[in-house]
């Protein structure tokens, strides 16, 4: 995209931090010094919990056989630019699983989580050391308009009762 982009025409430099803990690195000291970042992160990730970043919009739609062909590519003599191809995350089942426990497959059906939040939530488990136990207590306390939707009331209505004797 770099190139694609012609960024160094327009006076940006390309930078390899050397791994994800540094480019995680790179974004925490921008953000700290108060100095403009610019570069390309995934998600969702504790670090775009933690700042906020604005996903930059190419204007170019995304073309996934150019990203898959081209664009990642180091070789590729002329790419073109457009925007990264989502990755989309599948719940899956078996068949007997869906038959024998119908609650729980619909459930599964039901659950989604937007990046935003899920970014949010890695970020308060690694603020604060949270283990499995503490993150699930945490996200049901403070997300109850997601999780209230995944599963029937009277299931959500014990699920509270019990986050108000914690």
């Amino acid at each position: 995209m770099f190139n694609a982009l012609k960024l160094e025409q327009k006076g940006f430099e390309t930078i390899d931090p050397g791994s994800g803990a540094g480019l995680a690195a790179s974004i925490a000291k921008a953000h700290t010094r108060g100095e403009p970042w610019f570069g390309y992160y995934w998600s969702p990730t504790a670090v775009l919990g933690k700042y906020e970043m604005v996903k930059v919009d190419f204007g170019s739609g995304t073309d996934k056989e150019e990203y898959m062909n081209c664009t990642t590519q180091a070789d590729c003599l002329n790419p073109k630019v457009t925007m990264y191809p989502p990755s989309a995350v599948h719940s899956i089942t078996t068949e007997n699983f869906a038959v024998s426990s119908p609650a729980a497959y619909e459930y599964i059906t039901k659950r989604s989580i937007a990046n935003a939040d899920m970014n949010r939530m890695l970020a308060w488990v690694e603020n604060n050391q949270a283990d499995g136990e503490l993150a699930a207590e945490h996200f049901l306390i403070t997300y109850p308009s997601l999780w209230t939707q995944w599963v029937p009331a009277t299931v959500a209505a014990k699920v509270n009762k019990a986050l108000d004797e914690l």
